[in-house]
């Protein structure tokens, strides 16, 4: 991260599709690949190891149906994927599939759904109003519950815990749709939403969504980063990241800086001097083709 230089490269075959999501358990990368359709093959998982970017393997879900993932959390030696109504647990280290867990026909956790974990439950929010939770050790149903009409239509693809809360990022599904976005707090205990903010009528397309502690950083399809204080939630302020740079994909906060990523994109930011008026110019560290 010092210099952003490429230590090493590591190359999926064709057969391992579009990805989907990835997450990092310990020493193992899983990346769930999906092929937007059956007629090009399954959807697979594919386990990378950190050290080398060695391949470890690869599980194949041979359900016809289930052609791409929504959302993962890794922990504990385990992936965790949600993917047509399932919940699929795999071993991080062969990628043996462990279990799987119906999840409920109205949660909605589908196409670009968030999540994350607190280490011993998951939290998974899509399209729709429900968050539903789940034990990960026994890949047990905790609970669903709505989070209101306040979030009606609207769909998560992000989302982050500071251990006591979620803060999920709402947005309408459809791009170029100006109807404002929300950001819920939630209380992880018992999913009871404790405080919700409306932003701005140009943060659209929340994707993207870290925290420091104090604030959150969400990114936008127009191409800012929305910062928030985190208790009492409210909007602060945004940085707008320059001319032909859309779609924030990822927002990552390490120590004092922030990396956004997006469509050929990644630039690095001092996390503080995020503001309106475009005080801090994002430094690009990265330019893919």
């Amino acid at each position: 991260l010092a210099d952003m230089s490429v230590a090493a490269t590591a190359t999926l075959e064709e057969a391992d599709g579009h990805l989907d999501v990835a997450v990092v358990d310990g020493p193992y990368a899983l990346l769930a690949s999906g092929q937007g359709s059956w007629e090009y093959g399954p959807a697979r998982i594919v386990g990378i190891r950190l050290s080398d970017l060695a391949r470890v393997g690869h599980h194949e879900l041979q359900d016809q149906g289930a052609a791409w993932f929504h959302a993962g959390v890794a922990v504990d030696g385990h992936g965790y994927f949600a993917t047509l109504g399932q919940l699929l647990k795999v071993r991080s280290s062969d990628l043996a599939l462990v279990d799987t867990l119906e999840l409920p026909s109205e949660s909605h956790v589908d196409f670009n759904a968030s999540a994350f974990t607190d280490g011993t439950h998951g939290y998974f929010a899509g399209h729709g109003p429900r968050v539903v939770k789940v034990h990960l050790e026994d890949l047990r149903l905790v609970r669903t519950r709505s989070l209101g009409p306040t979030v009606a239509g609207l769909r998560s693809r992000s989302a982050v815990t500071d251990g006591e809360y979620g803060y999920f990022a709402y947005s309408w599904p459809f791009r170029g749709d100006e109807r404002p976005s929300r950001i819920l707090r939630v209380r992880l205990s018992d999913l009871e939403v404790r405080d919700v903010v409306t932003l701005d009528k140009y943060d659209t397309e929340l994707q993207g969504v870290a925290t420091d502690g104090r604030h959150l950083y969400v990114g936008t399809g127009p191409g800012t980063v929305v910062r928030l204080a985190m208790r009492p939630l409210q909007r602060i302020d945004a940085l707008p990241l320059g001319s032909g740079r859309y779609g924030v994909r990822t927002v990552v906060v390490d120590g004092d800086d922030l990396f956004v990523g997006g469509r050929g994109f990644l630039l690095r930011v001092a996390a503080p001097t995020v503001s309106s008026a475009g005080e801090a110019e994002p430094e690009p560290v990265a330019a893919p083709d």
